[in-house]
């Protein structure tokens, strides 16, 4: 049975590289693929290939999945995908010699005999069922899971996940029947949980381990081919998905109505507003997931493989063009603050930053797009507000509200906060989280944003404060499914859920002798490579970011920027900034003249260091404090 830390040891492979991480998702769920293979390609060789090319899959996207995934419903989809793409190839959809080698273990009860039967049509059978309903089958009859187990996987209740497993066997019931096979579901089931999985041969589990972990770098060209095609069939099945699920509103192009899914949404929905100057503000569309139908570039079809988010479109009618929607001045002027049924607001800002609405046609659009917000209410509202004076954040006023459906449901991942302050023992070093505080806030005197968020942290080492070291980055979700790849303090995780953070701690200052170096910054197309502390680093300048990256497959070292200065020695201020441990990048600096700051002059020379890191996981309820 599959273990409620798959995604832990997922994450432990992408973010540290461990092997033994990886394997152990091998062992555990090599015989769930290999069997499905089995009974797509009808012989152990290919099955054996399908289950590689599934690996190999899983550790290039491990570092992309959403923390909410369930791990054994995604092998399965992917399994079926990948097998897919080898009937293709193989121009194999005859019928497959799948009866004899799904008999060798059944036995002669009633199961056994109704096995035989359905074995050469079952996952064709799997394939007419939805996806929720494929991973619920799985979990329960290819695992083994208990009905409490998988529904607590899926974050649902028990007597729900029952319901939901008597109507998917009776789908498989009927087509069973349409095939000559009459039996019923509690015998179908009993037979899929006795035979359906196959023991994968003994010397697989490790060679697809290697396989997997250098990614395919050592794949055979058929192999590879398996993957891109079992990839395209996966990218384009995702966003079939999102055009078809994640669209749960749409305004007529004319305006002339609202077209939903049932009646129910259409009469508790507030998608269209009419606004001050007369113009019609609507909520046009809605996706949710990690493809997405709208909002690229020129608002077209677009992508960001493993991480969800919520994205909205807003159509404005009626107007010559001079709304402030518009003609968009250079300063925060309207926010959006997302609520559920309960809990907080969470502010929301229009995409892109600063430029207004585009015209398309006669219309006028923009777009909202959070990766934050209440996952687990039915409806969601959003609130449009507005300032005219530029100097104050304190003044916001309603414009406009809209309700709408909840296209996402709640991940209710199974963690467990630990008491405050946490401590986390690695290697010699004792690492401290102490309470973790949300503050909400109306509104900031400074910015748009309505929440501060507080999480101190210490380091020690033999009973002494290491006072140079703390936390450097990390990531963090929540049990509802939100999640970020970088800690922002001004916009909050829901504190309803438990939050799952993991911290790299590396030290700020004082650094080592010979790990700390500046060096001059190179032209545009001759980037340059140093050593430092016996680690090789490459940098490469273009006049408007700085990008650095440590070639070692060292766990526990981290390239860390220190900072900029011009010819003179002016340290420069940092602008923007993205970083990860083993790169940074930095750009659009801005200099000190005078009481001024500049972006006129340019960075000549860069310090970084090479400092030892170290990585942990903290499980943590937040405390939620409102202020002023």
């Amino acid at each position: 049975m599959a273990e409620a830390n798959d995604m832990d040891r997922l994450w432990e492979f992408a973010q540290q590289h461990s092997e033994t991480a990886f394997a152990e998702l091998v062992r555990q769920h090599l015989n769930l693929v290999y069997s499905v293979a089995l009974r797509f390609t009808g012989n152990t060789s290919d099955a054996q290939d399908v289950a590689q090319a599934v690996f190999i899959i899983l550790a290039q996207k491990a570092a992309l999945l959403p923390a909410r995934t369930v791990l054994t419903g995604w092998l399965y989809e992917t399994t079926r995908f990948t097998a897919l793409r080898w009937l293709r190839s193989q121009a194999r959809r005859q019928a497959r010699e799948q009866e004899a080698s799904m008999q060798s273990n059944t036995d002669g009860d009633e199961s056994g005999a109704v096995w035989s039967q359905i074995a050469p049509h079952l996952e064709t059978a799997m394939s007419r069922l939805g996806e929720r309903d494929r991973t619920l089958l799985a979990l329960r009859y290819y695992e083994n899971q208990t009905g409490a187990q998988a529904a607590a996987r899926l974050g649902i209740q028990e007597e729900a996940a029952r319901r939901q497993t008597n109507r998917a066997l009776e789908k498989l019931r009927r087509f069973f029947l349409q095939r000559g096979v009459s039996s019923t579901t509690a015998v179908i089931a009993g037979a899929i949980s006795a035979n359906s999985i196959q023991m994968a041969p003994a010397a697989l589990a490790a060679t697809v381990t290697a396989a997997a972990v250098a990614k395919g770098a050592g794949a055979s060209a058929s192999t590879l081919t398996l993957i891109k095609g079992a990839l395209k069939i996966m990218a384009w099945t995702k966003a079939k998905s999102a055009i078809a699920l994640g669209v749960c509103a749409l305004v007529a192009a004319g305006g002339s109505g609202v077209l939903m899914h049932t009646a129910a949404v259409r009469a508790n929905s507030v998608l269209r507003q009419r606004l001050d100057d007369g113009s019609v503000l609507a909520l046009s569309r809605i996706s949710f997931g990690d493809h997405h139908p709208f909002g690229g570039r020129d608002n077209k079809p677009w992508s960001w493989p493993g991480h969800e988010q919520l994205l909205l479109e807003f159509r404005l009618d009626g107007n010559r063009g001079d709304s402030p929607l518009v003609t968009h001045p250079f300063f925060r002027q309207f926010r959006f603050l997302l609520r559920g049924n309960q809990g907080i607001e969470f502010v929301e800002q229009f995409e892109p930053e600063f430029q207004g609405f585009t015209k398309v046609g006669n219309a006028y659009y923009g777009n909202v797009e959070t990766d934050i917000f209440p996952r687990d209410s039915r409806w969601l509202w959003m609130r449009l507000e507005r300032r005219d004076d530029s100097k104050r954040y304190d003044n916001w006023r309603p414009v406009a509200e809209f309700k709408f459906p909840n296209p996402a449901t709640s991940a209710n991942q199974p963690w467990t906060a630990a008491p405050a302050p946490a401590t986390n023992r690695v290697g010699d070093l004792d690492l401290v989280l102490k309470q973790v505080q949300l503050k909400v806030v109306p509104s900031r005197t400074n910015d748009i944003w309505n929440h501060i968020v507080t999480m101190p942290t210490e380091v020690w080492k033999a009973g002494v404060q290491m006072t140079n070291w703390g936390m450097a980055f990390g990531a963090w979700s929540d049990a509802s499914g939100n999640s970020l790849d970088v800690i922002q303090y001004h916009r909050s995780l829901d504190p309803r859920f438990v939050w799952k953070l993991n911290l790299d701690f590396e030290p700020l200052a004082d650094f080592p002798p010979g790990s700390l170096v500046t060096l001059a910054l190179p032209r545009p197309t001759q980037p340059v490579t140093t050593n430092v502390m016996g680690v090789s680093v490459t940098v490469s300048f273009d006049h408007q970011w700085i990008d650095a990256t440590m070639a070692t497959n060292k766990p526990g070292l981290a390239l860390k920027f220190i900072g900029v200065a011009d010819d003179a020695g002016v340290p420069g201020e940092m602008g923007a900034a993205s970083w990860s441990r083993l790169s940074f990048r930095e750009g659009s600096f801005m200099f000190k003249k005078g009481n001024n700051f500049t972006a006129a002059d340019q960075p000549a020379t860069v310090t970084f260091a090479v400092v030892p890191n170290v990585h942990t996981t903290f499980y943590m309820q937040p405390v939620v404090v409102t202020g002023d």
